[in-house]
């Protein structure tokens, strides 16, 4: 059995000698991999100059191909790919922070031999790798099916290794990222179990620059664009507030909060903040007439957007000017984050055409995800009394202004009539498709449509 292994290896070691005659040469601009020290075993084939290396061996010892000099706070490019000529499925990864074959932090790849599963795992090596339990402290699991590397395809990998924080990505696609205190130590290949794999193209660049500095001293990295709006600049006008919020550090700025500032003469409508983000946290002095939007989180370079609607306490009182800001800050040390944007809103005396606001949206029973229907693809419109058609967007959302007022006491009644698209013939649905509405000058009403598909016409 050792003799056929033996003959094996030669034939692979022939045709990798072939393969390096008949192939040009890589360039060498790539580090020197013949510098690297063998570790615990392994057969380790140079090739292309020594910008490539192939590990011929399949053992169950832990392999690993090591650089001489430690390393941190570097950012780590190259490429791996397993050769065809394996039969195996075992795994194989990097190494960083190495100080001994039990104590290093190793990203393992496997195919579904040696860890119970096939996918990537993160952890901290603190004794002997064994076919049955991760020998030490996992950091990230992300094994699963669908997640084994495959034989032939060619892996660009680039992991960020800084002494508090640790990022892999393969082909420009995160892997995962773990925050941790790293320590200084050798970076290298490793293997278990599985032989013939290429690993190659390795440049070490200075990540130092990543380090995340503290807060006090980003110099406001958070920008904020926005205006105020008053379409029709008059005295009974839903004022309309949008802002973009970027972050154009290169650092993810955690725990911020938005504060927003409303004049004590005007009031936040609270059901009408729209922000892309996933979850916040909205809090309110009554004190300083202040909002605080908080548990929000911006990757370098990201956007969100806040859109909001403000209205006035007293319709009839009117005031010069009116006074808002909005300002970004951390939630940790409530240091400033961005520049402080203040708006002032003028008002035209009430003989202008005075104005009210619905807005709402159509809902349609989340149970009739069932029959496929894509929400990007429902496109519903609302008829009113006067005559009117208003869009419904993707969401669901719709907005109508009414000016049709004379006098500051008038009352009007408006007919808001659902038109359902033609994609809904064949269901029935329950629920009000005609909404009576009563309004006045000054007044933001929230009306939705509840829709619910009882089945289909005809059977």
């Amino acid at each position: 059995m050792q003799l056929i292994k033996k003959i094996i290896k030669y034939l692979i070691l022939i045709n990798i000698i072939f393969i390096l005659f008949s192939n040009p040469v890589l360039s060498s601009n790539y580090l020197d991999l013949g510098t690297f020290e063998v570790m615990n075993g392994g057969y380790w084939a140079l090739e292309g100059n020594n910008t490539s290396v192939i590990q011929v061996d399949k053992d169950d010892n832990e392999l690993f191909y090591l650089t001489p000099q430690n390393i941190i706070n570097k950012v780590i490019t190259g490429k791996i790919k397993v050769s065809s000529f394996t039969y195996d499925n075992d795994a194989f990864g990097l190494t960083f922070g190495y100080q001994g074959i039990n104590d290093t932090y190793l990203w393992s790849w496997d195919a579904g031999g040696v860890h119970g599963n096939e996918g990537h795992i993160f952890y901290k090596k603190e004794k002997l790798v064994s076919h049955d339990v991760i020998p030490g402290e996992i950091l990230y699991d992300g094994r699963a099916i669908g997640k084994a590397w495959e034989k032939e395809k060619e892996y660009n990998f680039k992991v960020t290794y800084l002494e508090n924080y640790f990022k892999l990505e393969i082909n420009n696609k995160k892997i995962f990222e773990v925050k941790n205190n790293f320590p200084k130590g050798r970076f290298g290949f490793y293997c278990f179990s599985q032989d013939m794999i290429y690993f190659s193209n390795i440049e070490i660049k200075n990540g130092e620059h990543l380090l995340k500095p503290s807060l006090e001293d980003l110099e406001e990295p958070i920008e904020i664009k926005g205006y105020i709006d008053k379409t029709d600049n008059n005295l009974f006008d839903i004022i309309s507030a949008n802002y973009q919020i970027k972050n154009n550090s290169e650092y993810d700025i955690e725990d911020l909060y938005i504060s927003l500032y409303i004049d004590p003469e005007l009031k936040l409508l609270i059901d009408s903040i729209n922000i892309k983000q996933s979850t916040y946290d909205l809090k309110y002095n009554k004190a300083n007439n202040e909002y605080k939007l908080s548990g929000i989180t911006l990757d370098s370079q990201e956007s969100i957007y806040l859109n909001y609607f403000l209205e006035k306490r007293n319709p009839i009182v009117k005031k010069e000017q009116y006074l808002n800001k909005i300002l970004v800050k951390s939630s940790k040390k409530d240091i400033l984050l961005s520049n402080s944007i203040k708006s002032e809103i003028e008002f035209n005396d009430v003989n202008n055409i005075l104005n009210a606001e619905i807005v709402g949206r159509v809902n349609i029973d989340k149970n009739a995800s069932s029959l496929n229907l894509k929400e990007e693809d429902i496109k519903f419109k609302i008829v009113t009394s006067d005559g009117r058609l208003i869009q419904v967007d993707k969401n669901g959302k719709y907005h109508l202004t009414v000016n049709k007022f004379n006098g500051l006491f008038e009352k009007e009644t408006i007919v808001l009539k659902l038109i359902v698209p033609k994609m809904y013939n064949k269901y029935r649905f329950k629920g009000e498709k005609i909404k009576l509405i009563k309004i006045s000058p000054g007044s933001y009403i929230k009306q939705d449509f509840n829709l619910y598909i009882g089945g289909k016409v005809n059977g």
